[in-house]
Parts: structure tokens; C-alpha cells; sequence
């Protein structure tokens, strides 16, 4: 009897142990699983940014071209084609 209840105070044991372990490894997944979505958000938030600001940065720039081509970029997107840009350059070389 003595020897059935040791026996089973140690399986009790074990179980508990096995118990806080998942419950501490179940905890480390959620929390690697939200990490990983701040890094996926992160990362979509960068590669925008990086696409999207020189585009800003660039429409001043295009913009400072219109005048001295007579009229907006006839290229893809309404940027100047060569022909433009070699027409503004000529105008600007001749100030």
C-alpha cells in the first residue's frame, strides 16, 4: 500500500510538472506568435514607406519640370519623357 501511494504521489508530481511546462511553453508560443505579427506589420510599413516616400520626395522635383516643358509629362504616369527632359535642360542651359 505504502509502496502503490509513493508510486502515485510521484505520477501526481510528474503530472504537475508536465502541466506548468505546457502551460509556460503555450504562453512562449502566443507570445512568439504576437511578435511575429508586429514584425510582419513592421515590415509591410517599411517597404511602403520606402516605396512610397521617394515618390514624394520626387513630385516637387517633376513638378519644377512641367513649366519649362509646356505642359505635364506626356510618359507613363504623366512623368516627362526624354524628349521633355531634354527640352527642360535646353531651357535651362539657355538662362
Amino acid at each position: 500500500m505504502n509502496d502503490e501511494n509513493l508510486q502515485l504521489a510521484r505520477v501526481e508530481q510528474m503530472l504537475e510538472e508536465n502541466l506548468q511546462v505546457t502551460e509556460e511553453t503555450n504562453r512562449m508560443l502566443r507570445e512568439m506568435r504576437r511578435w511575429s505579427r508586429v514584425g510582419i506589420f513592421l515590415r509591410v510599413f517599411i517597404w511602403a514607406a520606402l516605396i512610397i516616400l521617394p515618390l514624394l520626395l520626387l513630385k516637387p522635383i517633376l513638378e519644377s519640370l512641367v513649366p519649362a516643358t509646356g505642359g505635364a509629362g506626356s510618359g507613363f504616369l504623366g512623368f516627362p519623357t526624354q524628349a521633355d527632359l531634354e527640352k527642360a535642360l535646353d531651357s535651362y542651359q539657355g538662362q
